[in-house]
């Protein structure tokens, strides 16, 4: 056994689990109520919080869990139990730089901070997404902006945690964005629209994926998986409700950026 270990969030199996990352074997287990889900670590990799989503998938009916798992890392035990009703349905979990906790209500559509999570027993504020059943977002590094991935409604919205006078700002890269990648200099949001099965048509020949060893191709319509990248502090909000679609040039990603406003 090594000192690498994996954490690891079992939803189906109930627990958090720590696995020797070269072995395979799973060292220990702490049982959790049914079906938590997302997680994140502090800075001093002292506390795992862990959101209790409470249902199977965003698919599953059900009113969910309101609860946050505080988690002892190193005593590998439940620390406490934080309870944030009404906020339920617990998705997406995120920490800045300061070590503030940020939990996203996915059937409130609502955006919660616990500025001391080791120590708080309630939020410290909360904002709404300005979207329908928000089950993802990213997270600047200082905390002052998010993107939420809205399922329902479709849509990504900008929103500032910490100032709920801010409007929240949307625009509709495809049905259903949920995965995402914030650029490391947080100038670009990549995101992948779950039910955009087809990019628009291109003027360009099909989107071909190609290997040294193989080599496919896509019909016409070069039918992809839509990512969005969007969002540039230099051009800001203004740009966000057009979009030009940058052909394929390598199936089955296809990449959207903002185009001029009109």
């Amino acid at each position: 056994m090594t000192d690498n270990i994996l954490l690891l969030v079992e939803k189906c199996s109930h627990c958090l689990s720590y696995y020797d990352i070269d072995t395979g074997e799973r060292l220990a287990s702490i049982q959790l109520p049914d079906f938590p889900h997302e997680f994140v670590i502090d800075s001093q990799e002292r506390y795992a919080y862990i959101g209790h989503y409470g249902v199977e998938t965003s698919g599953h009916l059900g009113f969910g869990g309101t609860q946050i798992f505080q988690v002892d890392i190193a005593r590998r035990e439940l620390a406490r139990t934080i309870d944030i009703a009404p906020f339920n349905r617990l998705h997406g979990m995120q920490m800045d730089a300061q070590d503030r906790l940020y939990a996203l209500s996915e059937d409130r559509a609502q955006l919660v901070v616990l500025d001391h999570p080791a120590t708080d027993t309630a939020p410290r504020r909360a904002v709404s997404t300005g979207g329908i059943k928000s089950h993802l977002f990213a997270l600047t590094r200082d905390g002052q902006t998010a993107y939420a991935m809205n399922l329902l409604s479709h849509t990504v919205t900008k929103i500032r945690p910490h100032d709920a006078t801010v409007a929240p700002v949307a625009c509709a890269p495809g049905e259903k964005p949920e995965g995402y990648a914030l650029s490391e200099d947080e100038k670009t949001l990549y995101v992948h629209a779950a039910g955009a099965t087809r990019c628009a048509p291109s003027t360009r020949p099909p989107c071909r994926s190609s290997t040294r060893r193989r080599r496919a191709t896509t019909p016409r319509a070069c039918t992809c998986t839509a990512t969005a990248a969007w969002w540039s502090p230099t051009t800001g909000p203004a740009a966000c409700p057009s979009w030009t679609l940058r052909p394929c040039r390598r199936w089955p990603t296809c990449r959207w950026t903002p185009g001029p406003s009109r």
